[in-house]
């Protein structure tokens, strides 16, 4: 077990791992078994949460009738791309979706049996559930709207509280909960509602109580410390210092980003000038201006990933919860509005709140369409509506009358009581049938008959009808009447329902149809094919930095246990702010490592300086291999001391550079004739010579293992594949740019162009430079006439047009396209750059240092420092000497 990337997941982290315990199959196989298993119990709790949302909205009516829409809007769910595709991957959405959905089911509870146990469940919940996704802090808001409207008119009735003010274990409350109460926030009287009595106590203890419950779930993050203490290899954060675990739980990586759809930059905002007021007011007015943009996103993504039905639905839904209840609405609208707010620019997984919402909401649009008079063939009660005028018994016996006034309930509030449903209770006693059947009438306290019970309907429109029998007064009896839907009892109409519920079930097998091959993973092992058998190929006790395959190669390391003798270091600890807080003794204790007290880590060129002792410190003792990466790469200066050692795996050999051969390689392992020294012994370091490799040969290797995985079942279709050859591939193009190995560079973009399609002006222009430095100016004047043709106008267009110009000998036709080129990409470095090497080719040193230092301003890693500062140098030294002349 390690740390994940901020904020750390320790919820999911902690319940994987006790999966990985299950004696079935591998752990990544038993990791993604725990996801799935999570997504199940998602859709269950969403399921039933759906039910009572929609008891809370129509507490008259059956709850029986409420299981097809609830089951329908959880399969929209269930079968979308987002949520089938996370329940087979090792990922923390899944757990997410089920935690969202228990909260709201838990407050749904309190609300409906005044127990105040289930909003204390509901703190401990939420404290859980932010150490599975952090991003539930946003609800907050969202649950003290329920917290301050609910909880004065719980208290105000007395449900769920004994005389001493505890909670019992009392049935439900006597208070309505079928249509929106009178309980208004704050009121003449005092907060939410409260007399001048003062009832505030008992909500300050109330929320003093959810707090300490939400502190108890929230604990579950002293495992980040705790675990990160013991330096385990993936240890991502180093949370076991104070900064590290704010840095951590904040999520401060990514920090950058959140919100930033709604709220724009600053100078947009107006936040770099005028007073805080005005800048408040600003990004204020921005937000208000991108709400429609977000509600757009919302609604295509509900469109796209889960069905039509689920984005009309959602409004549709919303406006019925409007009607219903505004505290439950506001509830649910922040809760979606945060997140999407949130998380805008990624959708799918990260929108699976909204999706939770999303689905109760079509529910309950779901059931009021198909109990439409036009879809029931008919006017009269709806199917498994209680007759109007019946008196149903209260939670503890008292007659409540259709509007929800007590019969008898001394000493209580008339709007603190009301009808609350027991149709859930009739539907679980062994003494009555099924609330879906139809065709029967249930009395209490009688026996349950297919006929109609002598003067259970007086008259022949019945008590249910108007509430009154023939002689005009109210019916005793307490009989639930059903009347039910029957195709045959008008001759010739269309059965419209029936329809209705036939194209809204067909959606589910559609989506199963378009996702099935989609979320289809059987075939796929992201962490085996590419990344395994590179790692495969490290030299002996190697000490190897990977880039964007690091989790691929722990994975091997530290689960699959592929290869002990190795020490893997990951290139983003060495490239982070301060990288002897990740490279520690304790977790390294068998690398060398430079003493950080006596450096400074304020800039880039520092953490370079660190990176290359390090690698100095242990390149004596120990090969030290590096995978291809362009990052790396633009933020040391270490591409010159790293030579092609096999496929994607460069050694560092600070005596290496440009076609340098037949050079001391430590640590591989011995075979054949390479196994004796030049003197014909063995070497005595176990460090062996090694024959010079052909040029190209380790780009011929990586491209055989490419090949090899596009073998594999079920990886040409599989999207995230492409993600790490796509980034070793661009890495190979810099590599060998940077080396000058323009040859294999032009291997590189020419697979480029034919297995990732790259033909657009960046391409060309790579090309044209390739060629250009390598000698080729007729190779590269054609596809110099195709940037002008077809990218016509472009930066890369000019540029290329001026290198090929200064290669030609003609720097000062160069000037003006390079000047083009500045003028179009004003934060590239690079035309002004080109712009000084042309003046000092034109024997102008004195133009060429303003733009060189205007090319300095305008640099963004250590690589392009190098170059401004290497250039500068020359060209000073060109100024002085022609002064001097």
């Amino acid at each position: 077990m390690g740390i994940s990337h901020p904020a750390g997941f320790p919820v999911y982290n902690l319940l994987a791992k006790a999966f990985t315990f299950v004696p079935l199959g591998s752990v990544a196989f038993k990791v993604n078994l725990f996801s799935a298993t999570a997504a199940c119990l998602a859709l269950g709790c969403l399921y039933w949460t759906a039910v009572r949302f929609l008891v809370f909205l129509h507490a008259r009516e059956n709850p029986g009738r409420f299981a097809g829409p609830a089951l329908l809007a959880a399969g929209y769910l269930a079968v979308s791309q987002p949520f089938w595709f996370n329940a087979s991957v090792a990922e923390v959405y899944s757990l997410h979706a089920f935690f969202v959905s228990l909260l709201v089911l838990l407050f749904l509870y309190w609300r409906e049996k005044g127990d105040f146990r289930y909003l204390h469940a509901a703190a401990l919940v939420y404290g859980l559930s932010s150490g599975n996704h952090a991003t539930v802090a946003f609800f907050l808001p969202a649950v003290l709207v329920l917290f301050f409207s609910w909880t004065p008119a719980i208290i105000r009735s007395g449900a769920g509280q004994t005389p001493g003010g505890a909670v019992s274990s009392g049935s439900a409350p006597a208070y309505a909960m079928d249509s929106n109460p009178p309980l208004p926030p704050f009121d003449k009287g005092g907060m939410g509602g409260f007399d001048k009595g003062g009832k505030i106590m008992p909500l300050v203890r109330h929320l003093g109580i959810c707090v300490l419950f939400f502190l108890v779930g929230f604990s579950v993050y002293a495992y980040l410390p705790v675990r990160s203490h013991a330096e385990p290899s993936f240890d991502w954060g180093n949370p076991e210092t104070a900064a590290g675990f704010l840095y951590q739980i904040t999520d401060r990586k990514d920090a950058g980003t959140h919100f930033k759809s709604m709220t724009g930059d600053r100078r947009e905002a107006g936040g770099q000038t005028g007073s805080f007021a005005d800048s408040a007011k600003s990004r204020l007015g921005a937000v208000f201006h991108k709400i429609p943009l977000v509600v757009w996103a919302l609604l295509t993504d509900l469109e796209d990933h889960l069905s039509p039905v689920s984005a009309v639905g959602f409004l549709a839904g919303a406006f019925l919860c409007w009607r219903k209840s505004r505290p439950l609405f506001f509830f649910l609208v922040l809760v979606t509005v945060f997140n999407v707010a949130f998380f805008v620019k990624w959708g799918r997984e990260s929108f699976f709140p909204s999706y939770v919402v999303a689905t109760l909401f079509t529910a309950a649009a779901i059931h009021y369409v198909l109990d439409l008079p036009f879809l029931r063939g008919g006017d009269g009660p709806r199917p498994g509506q209680r007759d109007a005028g019946v008196e149903w018994p209260s939670a503890d016996g008292a007659g409540q009358t259709p509007g929800g006034d007590a019969a008898s309930a001394p000493g209580k509030r008339p709007e603190a009581t009301g009808h609350v449903s027991t149709a859930l209770d009739d539907a679980c006693s062994p003494s009555r049938p099924s609330p879906l059947d139809p065709t029967r009438t249930l009395a209490r306290g009688g026996n349950i008959r297919g006929d109609t019970p002598s003067g259970a309907f007086p008259g022949r429109r019945g008590a249910g009808a108007n509430g009154l029998d023939s002689d005009g007064e109210r019916a005793l009896s307490r009989a639930i009447r059903v009347r039910p839907f029957r195709s045959g009892a008008f001759p010739g109409r269309v059965d419209w329902r029936r329809i209705a519920w036939a194209l809204l079930v067909l959606l589910i097998p559609w989506s199963i149809f378009k996702n099935y091959y989609a979320v289809d993973r059987s075939q796929h092992y992201l962490a085996e094919p590419l990344a395994a058998k590179i790692y495969l190929t490290l030299p002996d006790r190697a000490v190897f930095v990977p880039g964007l395959s690091w989790f691929n190669y722990y994975y091997s390391q530290d689960v699959a246990r592929l290869r002990d003798d190795v020490t893997a270091v990951s290139a983003w600890d060495l490239l982070s702010e301060n990288p002897p807080a990740w490279l520690t003794p304790r977790r390294f204790p068998d690398l060398d490592l430079p003493d950080a007290a006596r450096r400074r880590f304020n800039t880039r060129e520092q953490i370079a300086e660190y990176i290359e002792e390090t690698f100095r410190g242990n390149g004596s003792a120990r090969p030290v291999v590096v995978e291809q990466n362009e990052t790396f790469y633009e933020q040391t200066t270490l591409a010159g001391q790293l030579r092609p050692y096999r496929n994607a795996l460069l050694l560092y050999d600070p005596s290496s550079g440009p076609g340098t051969a037949g050079i001391r390689d430590p640590g591989q392992r011995a075979a054949g004739a390479n196994e004796l020294d030049s003197a014909g012994e063995q070497a005595s370091s176990g460090a062996i010579w090694t024959r010079p490799s052909r040029a190209g040969a380790e780009f011929e290797e990586f491209k055989k293992f490419l090949e090899e995985d596009l073998a594999q079942p079920g990886v040409a279709v599989d999207q995230e594949w492409l993600t790490l050859p796509y980034f070793l591939i661009h890495s190979f193009r810099m590599y060998y740019h940077d080396t000058r190995r323009y040859s294999e560079e032009r291997e590189v973009l020419r697979l480029m162009n034919e297995f990732l399609g790259k033909r657009d002006a960046a391409w060309q222009f790579q090309m044209a430079d390739n060629l250009v430095l390598d000698g080729k100016l007729e190779e590269a004047g054609r596809h110099v006439e195709t940037l002008r043709n077809v990218f016509a106008g472009s930066p890369e267009a000019w540029m290329a047009e001026g290198l090929l110009a200064r290669a030609g000998g003609a720097p000062e036709d160069s000037v003006q396209p390079f000047l083009k080129a500045a003028a179009l990409s004003p934060g590239d470095y690079r035309p002004r750059y080109e712009l000084a090497e042309a003046y000092r080719q034109m024997g102008e040193p004195e133009r060429a240092l303003p733009e060189l230092d205007a090319a300095f301003k305008m640099i963004k890693n250590v690589r392009e420092l190098s170059l401004v500062r290497q250039a500068r140098i020359s060209t000073g030294s060109t100024k002085e000497s022609k002064q001097a002349n």
